[in-house]
């Protein structure tokens, strides 16, 4: 009995340390559902720096300045999606062909992504066996640090000199998004760093489709 009890008490600790840990923020209006008569689905990942985000993260479809859809990343109890997100996107015919831009809330941050997706009555967005991926990139951030810095450009030099790096992200290091790491990236950081690109600097995220947006800064207490 003792044992039973005591078998109790450690999954009690162990599930609230985890809700300790885990952020429950959410920086976003809820969504009406029933301001418009009809939706549309997403179905997917959100990745960073090539990492797909958890639970921890809050995903939203914007027109404008109205929230149209919301939802939080997970995975299904015999995890073989893990990390997806789900959600409807509401609308209707009269607002068939609107731009919708996500915005994401991870790691105190709102980081807004224009991917060019448009409202549409009863679309299927990315499905259980292909996923519509939304993807976060800072460009130029090399050593995934979260700024753009002379260090990356070191961190660049060693890759493509085939010398060590300690922390290497291919994905920030492809500054120029053309699926290769070479010299040109480094001109390409050099300008983000110099403030030279207007299309990609330090204030500034960019998703793979070549879209830039502003990073927002969110206080998470």
């Amino acid at each position: 009995m003792t044992r039973r009890i005591y078998s109790m008490l450690v999954l009690l600790l162990v599930g609230s340390a985890s809700l300790i840990a885990q952020d429950t923020t959410d920086p976003f209006p809820d969504v009406d559902p029933h301001k418009y008569d009809n939706s549309m689905i997403i179905r997917g990942q959100v990745r960073q720096n090539g990492v797909a985000l958890g639970s921890d993260a809050v995903v939203t479809v914007y027109c404008g300045d109205e929230i149209r859809g919301k939802g939080r990343p997970f995975s299904d109890e015999n995890h073989i999606h893990t990390n997806f997100i789900q959600f409807l996107v509401h609308g209707d015919g009269d607002t068939n062909g609107d731009p919708l831009v996500f915005k994401v809330y991870t790691g105190g941050k709102i980081i807004e992504v224009d991917q060019g997706l448009t409202y549409q009555n009863n679309a299927q967005i990315g499905s259980y066996d292909d996923y519509y991926y939304i993807d976060l990139v800072l460009r130029g951030d090399a050593n995934g640090d979260g700024s753009v810095s002379v260090t990356d450009i070191a961190v660049v030099v060693n890759s493509i000199l085939q010398l060590p790096n300690s922390v290497f992200s291919f994905y920030g290091a492809d500054a120029n998004g053309d699926g290769s790491v070479t010299v040109t990236d480094i001109g390409v950081i050099v300008d983000i760093i110099l403030g030279h690109n207007s299309n990609a600097n330090a204030r500034k995220w960019e998703d793979t489709t070549g879209n830039y947006s502003v990073l927002s800064l969110v206080n998470s207490t």
